[in-house]
């Protein structure tokens, strides 16, 4: 029988799962499914497999290079090919474990495979997040600056939702105060020209999705203006990292489907939203279960995991 700890856990796993489904039906009940099947036979093959390209480029191999940079920001050598195997052969677990918990496969492995201090291990998880952060926080700014003449009052109309990704980002880390402590301790440690670098690299890794996003619009016939984009689709990912649903399934789509409104039928948006997920997110979860066994093997070849 399952113990009573085993128990507990399990709404913290299902109920994400259970809201993503939700969500889906929702959607395809207010919306016609065979429509939304209808807009996706028209979409631009070259665009999409150009869209796909450039996801895997920034989510296998770039990601790889930015993480493996924040590795060695706190003192510990990184090779760019386990850096590789790490960040792709956990992605399966990231994607499907709740409440960003999946990243925390990755803190553990470097313990028992790099002999890294789990608190580094946990700090370098926080890390990537605050720098992802920071970096759509700064695509949005310039967004708005670009928008600034429009009468257009970005802020206003989104502010709610900054608010609630302010307030969820508090309350998943609010029992790991020590971690978290830890830290900006070893935020401040690193150089200031190594924030900057770190920075960039995570600005061109979040960027990447905006031009995966802009290119699946234009696939699917879709013109929305380049300033739109830079304004909303942060504020999309920032939506769907809420530790809500299983790796924003449904937020993302239903976010694509009704703050883009303006610029093309609910049908085709949400055909947009659909495949800006499978391409993010499905694909790089598809590589990485080809490297997930291996994976599993390592992180469990001690004798607490015989």
């Amino acid at each position: 029988m399952p113990d009573k700890q085993d128990v507990n856990r399990m709404p913290r796993v299902l109920l994400p799962a259970l809201l993503s489904i939700s969500i889906y039906v929702i959607l395809f009940f207010k919306i016609d499914i065979r429509a939304i099947g209808s807009e996706l036979s028209k979409v631009d093959i070259k665009l999409f497999a150009l869209a796909i390209f450039i996801s895997v480029s920034a989510n296998i191999f770039w990601a790889a290079f930015r993480w493996k940079a924040i590795v060695e920001s706190l003192g510990y050598p990184m090779p760019f090919k386990k850096s590789l195997f790490i960040n792709t052969g956990s992605a399966p677990i990231t994607f499907l474990f709740p409440l960003g918990t999946g990243d925390l496969v990755k803190a553990l492995y470097i313990k028992r495979r790099e002999m890294v201090d789990l608190g580094h291990g946990v700090s370098i998880i926080l890390l990537d997040k605050i720098f992802n952060l920071c970096a759509l926080l700064l695509i949005l700014s310039f967004g708005l600056i670009l928008q600034a003449g429009t009468g257009y009052n970005a802020c206003t109309a989104f502010s709610p939702v900054i608010g609630s990704a302010g307030e969820a980002f508090k309350k998943k880390f609010s029992g790991s105060g020590n971690f978290v402590s830890k830290t900006f301790s070893v935020f401040k440690a690193i150089t200031p020209r190594r924030k900057a670098l770190l920075l960039a690299y995570s600005i061109l890794l979040e960027a990447s999705e905006l031009v995966t996003g802009y290119i699946i619009f234009m696939a699917l016939g879709l013109r929305i203006p380049l300033e739109s984009v830079l304004i909303i689709i942060p504020l999309i990912i920032i939506l769907g990292n809420l530790p809500v649903t299983i790796s924003g399934l449904g937020i993302r789509e239903a976010a694509v489907a009704f703050l883009f409104i303006e610029y093309g039928q609910r049908e085709l948006l949400l055909g947009a939203g659909l495949l800006i997920s499978f391409v993010e997110y499905i694909v790089p979860l598809l590589i990485g279960s080809l490297l997930l066994h291996h994976f599993l093997r390592k992180i469990c070849y001690t004798q607490d995991c015989a």
